[in-house]
């Protein structure tokens, strides 16, 4: 039940890229709200059968809560800001809080990684495979099955993170791991996403380099695979696809232009102490059709406030820090790689509630520096050799020691 849970936690974390296909389109439910039904459901039984909530899930979820709630005060009563907030306290708090449930061991954090990859190398596919573009014109960006260029982009992005640290860390065998992280590397440059681009390429680099996990060697050799993958992948992307790549490294992209127009809006705020509201700043964007400044912090700056946003920050850094130093084995690697994904991703695209897989990150981060890994025996190579035959040395040899990743 536990398992079956996570899966449908994973579907529903990309519930939005589905419901154009036939047979979910059909329910006479939302597919979005079935299958965060679904995971409530899984995370509530889990409750049950343990016969407790988890301190550290009703820690984070008050916290959350709290966080949000000042926006609230002046929130939007457009059909946006309306929706923002019911969609903050319910699908991004679910988002939150249902991996700090339903992950109780490291193995139950790697089925969640598992089970997240999985339904995004979907949207790999249909980005690869099935040719559907943003428009009609020639060499038009693709989206596939994704709602957008930029879910692709994300999507195609913790593909490619799994695949070259799981080839690194020989947890993912090199004829999965190299096609599965070439197909992602394709349909992220199909979709023309510069954000999702840079970030999983940084992501990757910190991880792999700034882990006392991986071999420095394998972490070159991945890199450089990667590096080789990205270029065919570029050579073969649809013209406009390559040309927005290009107009972002060299800074003449219209997005980046509307970008620092959002940026500096939402810093020239007249309400810094208390916030505008919950999709208040929709009234003053500067560009048509962008309800939100495109970065989670001015985000929670403008419309909630200064101290929500400070306390955002502080939060985000602790968690990284500590997950960064909880690293040492794959699910955590992973769990910091993808948060360090996603707080770049959500730094230069969509709105608080749009990077759901933020908050899941947040949440995989939390769920490894609390949980104790299996591992073999520290070195002991300082300390005098233990007697032959006696009951330590058997005790040594064969228990495997559980270490606790932070006190």
């Amino acid at each position: 039940m536990r398992r079956a849970g996570i899966v449908a936690f994973a579907f529903f974390v990309f519930a939005g890229n589905f419901k154009t296909i036939p047979p979910f389109s059909a329910l006479p439910v939302d597919l979005t709200l079935l299958l965060a039904l679904l995971s409530l459901a899984a995370a509530a039984y889990v409750c049950v059968t343990s016969g407790r909530i988890p301190g550290r899930a009703l820690l984070v979820a008050a916290f959350f809560w709290l966080l949000i709630l000042p926006g609230t005060i002046d929130a939007s009563s457009t059909v946006y800001g309306t929706e923002k907030v019911q969609r903050l306290f319910t699908l991004s708090a679910l988002a939150l809080i249902a991996p700090l449930i339903l992950c109780t061991t490291r193995r139950e954090l790697e089925w969640l990684i598992w089970s997240l990859s999985g339904v995004a190398f979907i949207l790999v596919l249909s980005g690869v495979f099935d040719h559907k573009t943003v428009a009609d014109y020639a060499g038009a960006p693709v989206t596939g099955l994704a709602s957008t260029t930029i879910e692709l982009g994300r999507a195609s992005g913790l593909v490619m993170i799994v695949a070259v640290v799981g080839l690194v860390m020989r947890r993912i065998r090199w004829w999965v791991a190299v096609p599965a992280a070439a197909l992602a590397g394709l349909a992220m440059l199909n979709s023309g996403s510069r954000g999702p681009l840079l970030a999983a390429i940084v992501a990757i680099v910190i991880g792999l380099f700034f882990s006392g996990r991986t071999r420095r060697m394998g972490a070159v050799a991945a890199i450089a695979l990667m590096a080789v993958v990205l270029w065919v992948g570029f050579v073969s992307a649809p013209q406009y696809a390559r040309e927005r790549v290009v107009q972002t490294a060299t800074g003449t992209d219209t997005s980046s232009t509307s970008r620092v127009a959002l940026f500096e809006t939402a810093l020239r705020s007249d309400r810094v102490i208390a916030g505008i509201g919950w999709g208040g700043f929709e009234a003053i964007t500067p560009v048509p059709g962008n309800p939100y400044p495109h970065n989670i912090v001015l985000e929670f700056f403008i419309e909630d406030g200064l101290i929500p946003m400070i306390a955002l920050l502080i939060w985000i850094g602790v968690v990284w820090w500590r997950a960064r130093h909880a690293a040492v084995d794959f699910a955590g690697l992973i769990a910091s790689a993808l948060l360090t994904y996603m707080v770049l991703n959500a730094s230069v695209s969509g709105d608080v509630n749009d990077n759901r897989l933020f908050w899941v990150a947040m949440a995989m981060a939390i769920v490894s520096i609390g949980l104790p890994v299996i591992g073999r025996q520290p070195d002991r190579s300082d300390e005098p050799d233990a007697v032959e035959g006696s009951p330590g040395s058997a005790v040594q040899a064969q228990t495997p020691v559980v270490v606790q990743l932070l006190p």
